[in-house]
Formats: structure tokens, sequence, C-alpha cells
């Protein structure tokens, strides 16, 4: 997994009196790309076109570097040490240890495409060991693409964004990152909030933590990207834990963060004497869930034709980007059904996107479709 996880929004679940119950997230397909997006223009599967396609909804990838994020402090008993402790006050949630040296966190505004603020959308990195890992979140609409580069430590360079022509040589390809299960660890909100990380002030309010806040249940949090889907709520136990956000897994970590005095942003480590009845029963639903529950881990041809369909939504009205979505991902007769699905979507003139489909395609996506189970 990529190292991205930062803590966990979750209650600490004491209360029984909501009937709030959590919905499953609506795919990325039903967001609207920006009316100034760029076109797509990398080739399917480079780290390039994960980029472009991210774009369409959060603006321009910033050039992003470690030597902008902060240097985490560790204490031991409220004093700050410089080499690594067997135990420190606030543990990184992830891993249960303080490792010192990591530069965690800078926060980048996002902007249009004219280069004007976007204060709505918000990139933070994260540096640490096994490189340097990205998060970008559009507030209003949900939108939020993951991304990763492998780097070793120190490293200062200012890595490229997605208006420049290099990035393919230093970011991972969206299968690469998809693989790792993001949302597996960011399953409520994009936000993860921990002791640890909320030692990181928002640089333009110190009474912010640097991480936004932002999860409730009614929070739009869609992830976009080809190969990536939606994190995984269904079924979740309706209780406290649930009322006030969507369903997290806080069994991924090693920190028992169900157990923080809540609410987040967290002071310091301080834990409630005892797990509730509401906390152990979302805990027991998490134990339920497979490793990987979010993908097609066998890699089933349903899969395959939901993430040839996202990779044509994210094209726009880019006819070669299409083109290559279809090329890429099938042959014989799914190749062939498939291309006379794109072609009737072309002809009725609406454009490659879900809504044309529904309206005009009914029966080529059907043929489609049954080709797929």
């Amino acid at each position: 997994m990529i190292q991205l996880a930062l803590g966990v929004i979750v209650s600490a679940c004491s209360f029984k009196d909501s009937n709030t119950s959590p919905q499953p997230n609506s795919t990325p397909s039903g967001l609207v790309i920006d009316a100034d997006a760029s076109q797509v223009t990398a080739a399917v599967g480079t780290p390039l076109h994960h980029a472009q396609i991210c774009a369409q909804y959060l603006g321009p990838i910033p050039a992003m570097s470690c030597a902008d994020a902060t240097l985490m402090p560790i204490t031991v008993d409220g004093v700050e040490v410089f080499e690594t402790p067997a135990r420190c006050d606030r543990p990184s949630a992830l891993t249960g240890t303080c490792e010192t040296e990591e530069r965690i966190a800078a926060r980048y505004t996002g902007t249009h495409n004219d280069g004007s603020p976007r204060p709505e959308v918000v990139f933070v990195n994260f540096c640490r060991d096994g490189g340097m890992g990205v998060i970008g979140h559009n507030s209003e609409t949900g939108a939020t693409c993951f991304f990763h580069i492998n780097m070793r430590f120190p490293n200062d360079t200012l890595h490229p964004g997605s208006n420049d022509p290099k990035y393919d040589d230093y970011w991972q390809s969206a299968d690469l990152v998809a693989a790792d299960n993001c949302q597996g660890c960011h399953q409520a909100d994009p936000w993860l909030h921990s002791p640890w990380i909320d030692q990181l002030r928002d640089p333009h309010d110190s009474s912010l933590p640097l991480v936004p806040l932002t999860a409730s249940t009614d929070s739009p949090y869609f992830v976009v990207g080809d190969g990536f889907t939606q994190p995984y709520n269904v079924g979740a136990p309706e209780n406290s834990c649930t009322s006030c956000h969507r369903a997290q897994c806080d069994t991924n970590f090693a920190v028992p963060l169900g157990e923080l005095i809540m609410p987040a942003p967290f002071g310091d480590s301080t834990f409630i004497d005892s797990v509730s009845d509401d906390l152990q029963e979302l805990r027991d639903w998490c134990a339920t869930l497979p490793e990987g529950q979010q993908r097609d881990t066998e890699g089933g041809e349903g899969a395959a034709c939901e993430t040839a369909l996202d990779c044509i939504y994210g094209c726009g009205n880019n006819e070669t980007c299409v083109d290559l979505c279809v090329a890429t991902n099938f042959e014989g007769d799914r190749l062939t059904a498939l291309r006379d699905l794109v072609n009737c979507m072309a002809e009725a003139g609406c454009g490659f996107n879900e809504a044309c489909l529904d309206a005009s395609c009914g029966a080529e996506f059907a043929t489609f479709d049954a080709l797929c189970e």
C-alpha cells in the first residue's frame, strides 16, 4: 500500500441515537468536466494520461517538491528528539512508529487553466520512505485523485506538473497507483487525521490542521482515474460510528484511532477507556471485508469493461483519446461491440459520455454489456 494514510477520522462511537445510514458512493462518471478543461491528449496507460484526466476535474496538477514539505517533529514526553526513538508521543497511524527526517505534507492550492487561484481544490504531498504520494481534492464536487512517485531521500527535486512534457519521466501510471488501493485506507474521506499528522498546521490559518477537515456523511467524495474504484461502504452498520461520516475501518492502521477522544483535529493521543459496542460492531464489519474488496482482483470481464468505459468518459470529445481507450482494452467480439458503441455515440453528436450513451445508444450498450458478463 502507498504510504499515504495519515490517520483516521472515526467516531469513538459512544452514542446510539442516530438513524443515519451510509450511502454507497456514486461513480466518477457522474462528475462534470470543468468548462475550461484541456483535452486529454496523452496515450492511455501513461502517467500523463492519468494526470490529464484528473486535471479535467481539479485543474492542472502542480509541480511539487519534498523541499516544500514540513519536517515532522518527533517528541518523547514533550521533548523533541532527533533520532528515531523506541516510542514517541504521537506515533504514525500507519506504522505505530516515529521515523525522524520525514518530510510530510506540503499544501498547494489548485488553479484554473488560466492560472487563477482555485481555493476549492487542494493538493497535499507526503514524503516518506518509498516515495512521494499526492492527494488532490475538489471540496465542491468531491473529485479526488491519488498520485505517487518512487524516490530516494533526501530529494529536493521539483517534480513536473501535468503541463510539463517531462511528466512521464517521474510519475507512476494510474494502474500502478490504483494497485495500491489508496481508497481502501482513505475510505470515509480523502483527508485522514491523527495526532501525528495534526501537529502540522494550515500555513494560512494556524488554528486549523494542514490536512483539511471535510468529512461528513454529505461530503462529496469520488475517486477519479482508470483502474480506481470507489471507497467501499456498502453494508456498513448503522450506528453512531456512521452518523457523522461514512464508515471508516481503522483496522488497517497500527494505532487504534477509533479509540481517540473525538473530534479531530487531534491535539494529543488521548484514548477512551473502553471500546464501545458501536465501534466494535464497525470493526467486526471491517473484518468481513476481503483485502482489495473494491477491485475485481481476478481481472474479470466486468471490471475490464467498466475500466474501458471510464477511460472513454474521461476523454471528453477527444476522438484520438477514445480510439486509444478502445484499442487498449479489448480484442475479438468485445472489441467489435465497443467500437459499435463508440461509433453510435459519435454519430449521435452528444459526446463520449454516460448521458449520451443512455439517451442514444441503448441497444449498442446492451450488446456490449452482454459480452462483459
